[in-house]
This record gives structure tokens, sequence and C-alpha cells, in this order.
């Protein structure tokens, strides 16, 4: 089952609830990059946002909505 937009959003919250170190630490940035689930999330949250900001010409509206959830699904090995 793939993730909706909201779930990986989702996932990013909770990871940033999971952080050891308090916000702002120097740490911080080195946790994330070491942090696999948060660098999942975050390269879903791209592919997202590429698809809603580069869909084909004619693609408009909720269609490109569509077209980016499409390409989440794809993103994890599946269509919803």
């Amino acid at each position: 089952m793939s993730l909706t937009i909201e779930q990986v959003y989702q996932v990013l919250r909770d990871r940033m609830d999971a952080m050891p170190f308090p916000v702002g630490d120097p740490r911080e940035g080195v946790w994330y990059a070491q942090d696999r689930e948060t660098q999942e999330a975050i390269h879903l949250l791209r592919v997202y946002r590429d698809a809603l900001d580069n869909a084909p010409d004619g693609v408009v509206g909720v269609g490109r909505i569509t077209y980016a959830e499409r390409k989440l699904a794809e993103a994890q090995g599946g269509v919803q």
C-alpha cells in the first residue's frame, strides 16, 4: 500500500518528534541526513512536489493533483 501525501507529511512530523536533540542543535542536520525514514519521506515529498509543479501541458486544476498522486504511488512501486 502506498502512502498518501498526507501520510508522508505525518511521517516527517513523527521523525521530527523522534529526533533526540533539541531544535537548533548542530547535530540535528546530521541526524536527519542519516535517518533512513526521514530521507525516504523527503524523497517522496520531492517526487510529489516535482510532479505537481511540472505536470504535462494541459494537465490543470485537480488533474495536477491526480497526476502528482499517481507519481507518488509510482515512486513507491505501485499505482493507486
